[in-house]
């Protein structure tokens, strides 16, 4: 499967076909994607905390 993004003249699109025509994201589309990435975020800098409290309690 085929996926693409990239940013034309300052919008996000995407494509699914190597030669396909670039489809511009939806407010929805990019609401979706930023709550998703900031739910992505939380994850990661809760994951980094546990592994520093495991670092320092093992020193």
């Amino acid at each position: 499967m085929y996926y693409d993004e990239q940013v034309i003249n300052g919008i996000l699109c995407h494509r699914n076909l190597p030669n396909g025509e670039w489809i511009p994201f939806t407010p929805e589309q990019l609401t979706q994607k930023f709550v998703q990435a900031k739910e992505r975020i939380s994850q990661l800098v809760n994951e980094i905390e546990e592994m520093n409290e495991i670092a320092l309690s093992e020193n």
